[in-house]
């Protein structure tokens, strides 16, 4: 009985270590968010990548004019190269609302279900 209560105290001070450095984890992650690239870093990506592609903002928007300004945004930094997190950081919103934007690019865009984006934007 003893060896149960104590394997049971261990595990309750193991679960509270636990969640003492979760919530170091949380913290670490929402400054990591909060400390996002400068103002201006959309910018600088919109000179150097037209360019580079002259023609992809203006296809993009005579072919797709459904599209939001916050989807070409995307459109114009994934066919750039850059991963849903960079893509974050330079818009200053999370992972998860780039995941939606590319969801929902993907109907805009009329992509079939096994095509890429990325190949996609890479042939406008």
């Amino acid at each position: 009985m003893n060896e149960i209560y104590s394997l049971k105290r261990e595990i309750y001070f193991l679960t509270k270590e636990l969640e003492k450095i979760e919530n170091i984890v949380r913290k670490v992650k929402d400054k990591l968010y909060e400390t996002h690239l400068p103002n201006d870093s959309w910018e600088s990506f919109f000179e150097s990548f037209s360019k580079k592609y002259p023609e992809f903002y203006t296809t993009l928007e005579r072919d797709f004019p459904e599209l939001t300004s916050m989807e070409i945004k995307v459109c114009i930094l994934i066919r750039g190269g850059l991963q849903s997190t960079d893509i974050s950081q330079v818009l200053a919103i999370s992972v998860r609302t780039i995941e939606n934007h590319r969801f929902n690019l993907r109907k805009k865009l009329k992509i079939k279900e096994r095509a890429n984006l990325v190949k996609f934007l890479e042939k406008l």
